[in-house]
């Protein structure tokens, strides 16, 4: 749910629905290297996902 913070910087209702999206990527030797975490309203994303099997598993 939006705080007061991200409502009003995404233009919604405080309160209202929303959909976090975390990457982590990794270098070759499972370091991380980039971070991002992004807040969006529920009705401006639509998502498609995968996973494919991690390295050592």
């Amino acid at each position: 749910m939006l705080d007061d913070r991200a409502a009003d910087a995404l233009r919604a209702t405080p309160g209202g629905p929303a959909q976090r999206v975390t990457r982590i990527n990794h270098d070759q030797n499972g370091r991380a290297i980039d971070y991002d975490d992004e807040l969006w309203r529920h009705d401006a994303i639509e998502l498609t996902l995968s996973a494919a099997p991690q390295r050592g598993e």
